[in-house]
């Protein structure tokens, strides 16, 4: 709560206020999305190769976000540039959701749900890209409290028991008024030459070894994991029987270890060096990943831990160890990027981090296929669930495209010298 205290003196409740909403509600976006899984299976009777498709394809404007970063950073709408884009995400969100659960004809059609989910996940993905973007250019100006402010834009739950009521107002929220880039932009006429700009400082950027290179690291750690949620999200369903209320709970399970791994690196990980931190990281999910051996081979029982325990504590767990490697690494990106291009390296960081995604879904369904699991055979799974975990741990061999402690700092500096006599 001190740290809350702090940060609000330091940005104002009405910019922690807005963040953290945003973070909240794009976290709860998974809720739904699981909800849609059952809808594909049960009332739309696909297979799952033929879910994993389909819920690949929705993903498609995620793999856009640089575009809509590059828009964010250079075309601002009447004096402003974030919060206009996060009321126009909203909006095709509350649009698409809103057909999705009022009219029969949307999700009654797996092509047509998919289109309308879609539509969310274009809104979904220019939040995403804006809100990352205010939190970096916060972050940057005040660096010393850059961890706590990302701590606490992903703890909403903490931060809204802190934050009076009317903060929500928003009334100190600025977006840019005093900015010095808003005034450079009003001198331009030609906003096609504005977005050039920023294409190539984006290009620049990433040209950097610094920052290429643990971007690098970072897709790869996700890309060469084969990823079998498909087959374990029918194993669990069609096998076990377990209902939508126990995975849903397994969710929120790991969304509250998320909440306590963040504390956990806010405390005491701050001090720990990126590249150790990463490697520890690995190791950790390479062993709870091995958990899903002794669930699927029914060894829980023999353990008499029954299988809703089981799912409760272990896979959410590492779902949870999933999601935390990226806190550092987001701080770690908001200290290296260029000053004025923060949504523009955001988003391609998410538009990469999306294509990994999609990587490592198809690289499931092949080992899916090779080892034959289908919605009725999970012998093979086992061995699935091998080849994954020992996949987790390749990315140790090439750590050091991590940058070390002390030689990340210096790098730092220097960035945001160059950056600053770039603008």
């Amino acid at each position: 709560m001190g740290t809350i205290t702090r940060l609000s003196k330091i940005y104002g409740g009405s910019f922690l206020s807005l963040v953290s909403l945003c973070y909240f509600l794009q976290s709860f976006r998974s809720f739904p999305w699981m909800a849609m899984t059952f809808w594909y299976k049960d009332n739309l009777k696909v297979d799952p190769g033929t879910m994993q498709f389909l819920m690949s394809t929705t993903m498609l404007p995620m793999v856009a976000k640089p575009v809509y970063g590059i828009i964010s950073d250079s075309v601002y709408i009447k004096g402003a540039h974030r919060i206009p884009y996060l009321v126009l995400a909203g909006g095709l969100q509350l649009f698409a959701w809103t057909a999705i659960a009022l009219f029969s004809g949307v999700s009654s059609a797996a092509s047509m749900l998919t289109a309308f989910l879609t539509i969310t996940n274009l809104g979904g993905a220019i939040s995403e890209v804006v809100q990352d973007a205010m939190v970096a250019e916060a972050g940057k100006n005040k660096a010393g409290a850059q961890p706590d402010l990302y701590f606490s834009s992903h703890n909403p739950i903490l931060l809204t028991l802190h934050v009076s009521e009317r903060s929500f107002g928003l009334g100190s929220v600025r977006d840019t008024d005093d900015n010095p880039e808003l005034k450079q932009f009003q001198g331009r006429k030609d906003v096609g030459s504005a977005m050039w700009d920023q294409m190539a400082k984006l290009k620049e950027a990433l040209q950097k070894p610094a920052l290429h290179r643990p971007l690098l690291w970072f897709l790869s750690s996700f890309a060469l994991i084969p990823g079998l949620g498909s087959s374990m999200f029918f194993f669990q369903t069609e096998y076990l029987g377990l209902n939508a209320s126990v995975l849903g709970l397994a969710r929120l399970v790991g969304q509250v270890g998320l909440i306590f791994g963040s504390m956990l690196y806010n405390k005491a990980l701050k001090g720990v060096p990126v590249r150790r931190l990463f490697v520890y990281v690995q190791i950790l999910l390479s062993l709870c990943m091995l958990t899903d051996v002794v669930f699927v081979k029914r060894i829980n029982l023999e353990l008499g831990i029954p299988d809703k325990w089981f799912v409760l504590g272990a896979s959410a767990f590492v779902e949870a160890i999933g999601q935390f490697k990226s806190l550092p690494f987001m701080v770690l990106l908001a200290q290296l990027c260029p000053s004025g291009s923060e949504a523009s390296v955001f988003s391609f960081f998410s538009a990469a981090s999306c294509l990994a995604g999609l990587l490592n879904g198809y690289l499931g369904v092949v080992l899916s296929s090779q080892l034959n699991i289908s919605a009725k055979d999970f012998s093979g799974l086992p061995t699935g669930i091998l080849i994954s975990a020992s996949c987790a741990l390749l990315p140790i061999l090439w750590i050091g495209l991590i940058p070390e402690e002390g030689k990340s700092a210096k790098e730092t500096r220097t960035n945001s010298v160059e950056a600053k006599k770039a603008l």
